[in-house]
């Protein structure tokens, strides 16, 4: 059982995690409908013998859901040269309503069947899903390493890079932002925010307890 604990979000520097850094990825499935895909930050080696992956994605995420029903999946790892529209389909468009890979031009099927991205992309990770995993409102996907491959010798794309080369750029002042709470996992959506706004759910204060959260996150 595990311990309890005293939680205080005012031990929490916000600044700091949101310093963690990893590669952008495509993830792409498909079901009997339509191939579909996302990007998504958080990806880790869950074991050597047989190689496996863990994958962090949304709970609410279509591409989740299609990815359950598959049993499949690949990640495109995307490069520093990969251009504003290709993270603008796969990251701010829904799959419900934008078919992002009928729209893609550099693709290629892999061997498990799903589609990859052939340029701007270091290189790709092909996978079985064997475990699915529930941590609040992030699912964790365990999948086994069936093939994988060097695309390019280009630098990968890390949410550094985009936060510091390309998100600033293309941020409209009067765009809508949003935020999540780190308690309860509201989602806050709005052109500024405010030091006086609370949570609705929890009723934290949005200035401690408030992340800035790009939209490629909850697709």
């Amino acid at each position: 059982m595990a311990k309890s604990f005293y939680y205080d979000t005012a031990n929490i520097d916000l600044e700091a995690l949101q310093r963690i850094s990893s590669g952008l990825y495509v993830l792409t499935t498909f079901d009997k409908k339509i191939a579909n895909g996302c990007i998504i930050d958080s990806i880790a080696f869950a074991s050597h013998k047989p190689k496996k992956i863990v994958v962090c994605i949304s709970k609410g995420s279509l591409t989740a859901e299609m990815i359950k029903e598959s049993n499949v999946f690949t990640l495109s790892a995307l490069s520093q040269s990969a251009p504003w529209s290709l993270i603008h389909d796969f990251g701010y468009k829904s799959g419900l309503e934008f078919d992002k890979i009928r729209h893609l031009d550099n693709k290629a099927k892999g061997l498990n069947g799903c589609y990859y991205i052939t340029k701007h992309v270091a290189f790709i990770i092909e996978c079985v899903l064997t475990e699915v995993f529930l941590e609040n409102d992030r699912y964790l996907l365990v999948g086994t390493v069936t093939a994988s491959r060097s695309l390019s010798d280009e630098p990968v794309l890390t949410y550094d890079y985009y936060c510091k080369n390309i998100r600033k750029k293309d941020e409209h002042p009067g765009a809508e932002k949003t935020w999540k709470c780190s308690v309860c996992g509201y989602v806050y959506q709005a052109t500024h925010l405010t030091k006086d706004v609370r949570c609705p759910v929890c009723g934290e204060l949005a200035e401690e307890a408030f992340i800035h959260e790009d939209p490629y996150t909850r697709k």
